[in-house]
């Protein structure tokens, strides 16, 4: 596989390694955004970004929920403008019927797949977590504290 990093959006000249955002978009059959909420990123998926994509593209959002504008997701996955999605964080947490277009019966029979926040928590992930937990906790006492945020 081919893996393209894409060059933030709007932006005319790339950095080496970086794809222009919109060839990204137009070419990518797996696209997984994973960026950070600012106000450059709030909807940096929308309709008209939802329509440059393959048919047969899957979106995976793992970033924040409003970086994809969930009604246009919606619309693009009935319209079949592209092949399915899945989406680990949505605009309002915890998702419900009533404040997200994305779970419940308006979404129900669509290439769609949900979780609730914890696409992160496989059973290594959480066994490692423990591991480094323990290791910190181990370091300090011994005044030898790792992994130290200022």
């Amino acid at each position: 596989m081919d893996v393209l990093i894409a060059e933030r959006k709007g932006v005319e000249a790339c950095r080496d390694g970086r794809t222009p955002f919109e060839e990204v978009l137009r070419h990518s059959t797996v696209l997984v955004i994973i960026v950070p909420r600012t106000a450059d990123t709030v909807n940096m998926i929308s309709l008209k970004e939802l329509e440059w994509m393959r048919h047969d593209a899957v979106l995976v959002n793992v970033s924040r929920g409003d970086i994809i504008d969930e009604p246009a997701l919606l619309e693009a996955l009935k319209k079949g403008w592209i092949g399915g999605a899945a989406v680990d964080v949505f605009a309002e947490e915890p998702a419900t019927e009533d404040n997200c277009w994305l779970v419940g019966n308006v979404a129900k029979g669509l290439n769609l797949i949900t979780t609730p926040h914890t696409a992160w928590a496989g059973m290594a992930t959480e066994v490692e977590l423990l591991r480094m937990a323990k290791e910190n906790v181990e370091n300090w006492i011994r005044g030898e504290p790792r992994n130290v945020v200022l």
